[in-house]
């Protein structure tokens, strides 16, 4: 954990240098008439029209809602919005998401995915962002802003999905938490499983890693002396990865006629043509014991049957007794 954090601390100090570098430059070539003039700079104009489109697009952020918006916001943000201090403060934006809003972790994750190809600089800067506030709480070993921790490795989680980071950074950060299964971890690490322990059990390269994983993960639950609350949210994040085996339903086999009579019965009948399945009974072949019988066993089973069409079961039986006795 040491020496991931001070990876992360080098290549923040080498992107500040960079932006003051940036600065000194955007100085130098606002004022091309001198102090002396009166007239403003079109670059100056430019800049806050540019500040203004960007705020309005970070505020924009918190609507996006399906995949048409997200493509939609990516393509604005590729095409008049692309420079160095907007990726800046789009990162800045989508790390500060609030920790009640969950639900827009998954759509973050797809804006970023779409712009990687075109802007790789957005997601390494942001899961640098993610890693560095994952190892900040892991070594505070604190038990405040719970919410908080689970913003930031579902964050994680949805960019390890989208393959804006590598898998082995979420496996490092499972694998960190399970040396530390405590308090909060343990529902830190439930929340990872979660939300991408099944992408990673079913990738071919990480299955056997995440398997070993999930196993150690329940090992620990027997060994520590968790409560019913954390050994329910374990077995939960565990089987939701791994579903238990089950026997495949077989569908039970029935004679050709006694599925068409349970077609005629229970898929087809509504309101609308009661007499059309009345004409379809009528032409059973009644004297077929085997088959008159199935037919009023059905007809007796009106559970199988949708509630808003039992009047129509009743109207239909009521038809076929005026032509055929039912015993």
């Amino acid at each position: 954990i040491e020496e991931e954090f001070k990876k992360l601390n080098v290549e923040e100090e080498d992107d500040e240098e960079e932006d003051e570098e940036e600065v000194v430059v955007t100085e130098t070539t606002q004022n091309p008439g001198g102090k002396d003039s009166g007239e403003v700079p079109a670059t100056s104009t430019i800049t806050i029209s540019n500040k203004a489109m960007m705020e309005a697009f970070i505020a924009k952020l918190s609507t996006i809602s399906n995949r048409d918006f997200v493509n939609d916001a990516a393509q604005e943000f590729c095409l008049k919005l692309n420079t160095k201090s907007n990726r800046k403060k789009l990162v800045r934006a989508l790390y500060g998401v609030s920790r009640n809003r969950l639900d827009l972790l998954p759509f973050h994750a797809r804006l970023v995915r779409t712009l990687s190809p075109i802007l790789p600089d957005i997601p390494l800067d942001l899961f640098t962002l993610l890693k560095k506030e994952f190892i900040y709480h892991l070594r505070k070993k604190d038990q405040n802003n719970l919410e908080t921790k689970v913003k930031n490795i579902r964050f994680i989680g949805e960019l390890t999905k989208f393959e804006t980071c590598e898998k082995v950074e979420a496996l490092w950060c499972l694998r960190v938490l399970l040396e530390q299964f405590t308090h909060h971890n343990i529902e830190i690490a439930c929340n990872l499983v979660e939300c991408c322990g099944r992408y990673l059990f079913r990738s071919p390269d990480t299955h056997l890693k995440t398997n070993h994983l999930l196993d150690q993960m329940m090992r620990k639950k027997v060994v520590h002396n968790l409560d019913s609350r954390q050994i329910t949210m374990v077995e939960n994040a565990y089987y939701y990865c791994n579903p238990p085996d089950r026997v495949a339903y077989v569908k039970k086999q029935r004679p050709p006629m006694h599925e068409y009579v349970r077609k005629l019965l229970i898929k087809d009948l509504n309101k609308n043509n009661i007499e059309k399945i009345l004409r379809q009974f009528r032409k059973l072949p009644w004297e077929d014991e085997t088959i008159s019988m199935y037919a009023v066993k059905c007809l007796c089973r009106v559970w199988n049957v949708k509630f808003n069409n039992i009047y129509c079961v009743a109207s239909l039986l009521a038809g076929l007794a005026q032509f055929q006795v039912i015993n």
